[in-house]
């Protein structure tokens, strides 16, 4: 039997790095069932506390939400931790960033912008 509830099994993933001993729960936001990850719908209360995340990893803009409808939605739920986006290549990521990390300041999210493999 699985220490993890039936949600955390399913939304997130547990990281251990040998070299910190740290482990880190992220939870993937609009990427699609079959990436595991949960539909931006369904990221209420209910869904967020028993996973608790240390990062939510979500794409900067999806067909259901993009990232400043996502930190309005963490920001209601109380969420503090870290949001890190993932976007295509972007011709002045600095821009993006700063729009966004001007939001994010004011909800307690820290931002990162990551580019699409």
């Amino acid at each position: 039997m699985s220490a993890f509830t039936p949600l955390q099994k399913h939304y997130a993933v547990n990281l251990t790095t040998t070299q910190a001993q740290t482990t880190a729960v992220f939870l993937f936001v609009g990427f699609g069932a079959q990436a595991g990850g949960m539909a931006f719908g369904d990221l209420t209360s209910a869904a967020l506390v028993p996973v608790t995340p240390d990062i939510v990893v979500a794409p900067l803009i999806s067909s259901d939400f993009d990232a400043l409808d996502l930190l309005d939605r963490l920001s209601a739920l109380n969420y503090r931790g870290r949001l890190r986006l993932v976007s295509p290549k972007l011709p002045n990521r600095q821009i993006v960033l700063r729009e966004l990390r001007s939001v994010a300041f004011r909800a307690g999210i820290a931002i990162e912008l990551t580019d699409a493999a």
